[in-house]
């Protein structure tokens, strides 16, 4: 399991939903352009090609596609507080400007959500005046929903022994030692015997096309932080490059270290999870690892429909 550690300075996501504009899957191609000298060397290993290949595409993306702006945690929140909140964020601390800003922030909070429960609460007479009941205890309900209390993290874990972990060290380990029980397999070679002599045929353009229609959108990304929305939108340079990276991964058998990453995320069952048992994992991989296997998974399926009788397609699902 992959350890994750926040670093100081705040991580800005894009916002790959815009790629659906027109304009900017233009500007994007155009920035992708712009690296064409920067080519893929024939002498080059399978990590250097993945890198220099991924490398120009997040350059590309990032000067090509916005950031995503500041969520507002609280419906109360003003954009005005939030750009008060990345300068305290700025100040040094402890100061007196930080103390100052501190100050105006808290007394800002304040009269927002007084203000905004004043508002609600003057739409629930107004309902009730109208007999609207329905409409009025589905508010009601909205604004109790934000006192509920919230879990975060996964803070409390206990270890096989019952135990609290106490710090996030100890959460890591017991985290460890359940993923590598639970995916382990002790039985399994490192390297498996291939009897036949056959040469696999390389992968064609049409097979990474389908596999890249087939790729759904909106998804969280692996190590690499490409989504499979900005691969969509590849200039046809770039789909060949990504080919031959495909094509000698397909052909020599070793994966790039992004491809080998896998970062396991943690999602409770049901509330106050203590045991990792008590939650779902959840397995974030690279999306150009699951175009090559959603391509060689597409031809075992070619190869069990040619070999299957019609009294067997009762066990294909």
């Amino acid at each position: 399991m992959k350890s994750q550690k926040k670093s100081k300075e705040r991580y800005q996501q894009l916002d790959i939903a815009k790629i659906k504009s027109k304009e900017v899957q233009k500007k994007f191609q155009e920035e992708l352009e712009k690296q064409k000298e920067d080519r893929l060397e024939e002498e080059q290993g399978i990590e250097e090609k993945w890198q220099t290949w991924k490398r120009k595409v997040k350059t590309a993306a990032e000067k090509s596609i916005p950031f995503k702006g500041r969520r507002k945690h609280k419906p109360w929140m003003t954009q005005e507080i939030l750009d008060l909140m990345e300068e305290r964020r700025q100040a040094n601390r402890p100061s007196n400007e930080y103390t100052v800003i501190n100050n105006q922030i808290m007394g800002m909070c304040r009269m927002a959500k007084n203000k905004w429960y004043e508002e609600k609460c003057q739409e629930i007479e107004d309902l009730e005046k109208r007999h609207n009941s329905r409409e009025m205890h589905t508010k009601v309900k909205q604004m109790m929903a934000t006192h509920k209390k919230r879990r975060s993290g996964i803070a409390y874990m206990r270890g096989k022994d019952g135990k609290y972990c106490v710090t996030n060290q100890e959460t890591e380990e017991v985290w460890i030692s359940y993923i590598q029980e639970l995916y382990g397999d002790d039985t399994r070679p490192a390297q498996f015997a291939v009897s036949s002599t056959e040469e696999a045929p390389q992968i064609e353009m049409w097979e990474l096309r389908n596999a890249v229609k087939r790729a759904r959108n909106h998804k969280a990304v692996g190590e690499d932080l490409i989504p499979a929305d900005l691969i969509k939108h590849l200039t046809p340079e770039y789909e060949k490059e990504l080919l031959k990276i495909i094509n000698k991964i397909y052909d020599e058998g070793t994966l790039p270290k992004d491809f080998k990453a896998v970062n396991f995320v943690p999602i409770p069952k049901k509330n106050n999870s203590q045991k990792c048992s008590e939650y779902r994992t959840i397995a974030l991989m690279s999306h150009a690892l699951k175009l090559l296997l959603s391509i060689i998974n597409a031809r075992i399926e070619k190869k069990i429909d040619e070999n299957l009788s019609e009294t067997q397609y009762g066990f294909v699902a």
